[in-house]
């Protein structure tokens, strides 16, 4: 992909579930620095994990080939490895 246009990310700044438990919210900051929820199912929370997680291995991929001083600092991350990643479910507690 020769270029990427869109409306820029800088920051996650919230996250949370409806009373219901039927959808979730992500509030991000754009480069503009206003602040916009955005809403989703709670079914689609399965596919916004997978298609992050790929697209995170992707770009780790070309960011040590690209940069690979980077690798060896660490990535410039502050997140847990994709490779380490789990998704479950916990029980809830319950009195």
């Amino acid at each position: 992909m020769a270029s990427v246009t869109g409306v820029k990310v800088t920051d996650l700044t919230a996250a949370g579930a409806s009373d219901d438990g039927e959808h979730v919210w992500i509030t991000h900051r754009l480069g503009d620095g206003n602040e916009y929820p955005l809403v989703y199912p709670y079914e689609a929370v399965g596919y916004l994990i997978t298609v992050l997680t790929d697209v995170a291995r992707s770009a780790s991929r070309r960011r040590v080939d690209l940069r690979p001083q980077e690798s060896a600092d660490g990535l410039n991350s502050n997140v847990v490895p994709v490779e380490e990643v789990r998704v479950g479910i916990s029980p809830r507690l319950c009195g």
